[in-house]
């Protein structure tokens, strides 16, 4: 199992790319695809949080400046960018400002300490952002999006209680308990994985027939997301210039790695069509914009 764990984590964004692809030519049977992404999310994330450490740590260590990078990365920033693209295009900045106000990604800490980032910070961030994005999401939503969409605000609200709070809930008791806590743990890559090439066959398979009328849409929405990724790690990078490398290296991973899941789940229920289909584009594009992010990293900067 440690050597299956290992080729995952190696070839976490190939993995990803072959569900996608995959998406293409399953056909799902007549069930409901929005419930089962919204399963596999909730299995990721209750997997992810046996990789935490619940100490008091936790919640003081960092706390300023974890909450000043969750103010200007995740409130900040997703407004801003959806005014300033409002101007050109509706759609795109209703993309950026759901893709931007995503949370950390469960795996943004294993991407931090393949990059010599710290870890720990990591994991702070994943927390932090993954509870406080239930009230943000929606209320910014409902707030900017009045005019360009209808959004049911509590039903997301309930989506985000309902794939981050329950599991969270659910899995203090079972934590408790050694074994199971250690092989979670221990398998905690390809519980994610096999969470995600669900989600991703899933949502793939539910859009092909639009990813299939328009591929040259398709090839934009790479160009454009993988572009835009690579703008979040910089300037998360970037985001806090007095702290040291490792920790800018945990705060630019933060902040480029998003929620894949989520993302694609509250695009699935809320924003369907073109808005799904650049969310698993998109999503695919922050694990391949990690490439040349990981010479940059290397750099005594």
């Amino acid at each position: 199992m440690k050597q299956l764990n290992s080729f995952i984590n190696r070839y976490f964004g190939m993995i990803l790319l072959i569900s996608a692809i995959l998406g293409l030519f399953i056909p799902l049977p007549d069930i409901n695809t929005v419930n089962i992404i919204m399963i596999s999310l909730a299995l990721i994330i209750f997997s992810s949080f046996f990789r935490i450490e619940l100490n008091r740590d936790l919640f003081t260590k960092d706390i300023k400046p974890v909450s000043l990078f969750f103010f200007l990365r995740y409130l900040v920033m997703p407004v801003a960018a959806f005014y300033l693209l409002h101007m050109f295009s509706p759609f795109y900045a209703i993309a950026f400002l759901l893709l931007l106000l995503m949370p950390a990604a469960v795996s943004s800490p294993s991407f931090s300490a393949m990059f010599n980032g710290n870890v720990s910070l990591a994991l702070k961030i994943l927390v932090f952002t993954s509870f406080l994005s239930i009230f943000s999401i929606p209320f910014i939503c409902q707030i900017l999006l009045t005019q360009d969409v209808e959004t049911d605000s509590k039903h997301m609200f309930l989506t985000m209680v309902y794939t981050i709070v329950i599991p969270f809930i659910v899995h203090i008791p079972v934590r408790k308990i050694h074994k199971i806590r250690t092989a979670i743990s221990d398998n905690n890559p390809l519980i994610t994985a096999i969470g995600l090439i669900v989600i991703f066959i899933s949502a793939t398979s539910r859009n092909r027939d639009i990813i299939f009328e328009n591929p040259e849409k398709i090839l934009i929405y790479i160009i454009i997301s993988f572009i835009a990724f690579l703008v979040f790690y910089l300037i998360g990078y970037y985001l806090l210039p007095g702290r040291n490398k490792t920790d800018r290296i945990a705060f630019s991973v933060s902040s480029g790695a998003n929620n894949i899941g989520l993302g694609v789940t509250i695009t699935a229920l809320f924003f369907p069509g073109d808005t799904n289909v650049f969310f698993i584009v998109s999503q695919l594009a922050w694990i391949f914009a990690l490439i040349p992010m990981r010479y940059f990293y290397r750099r005594n900067i």
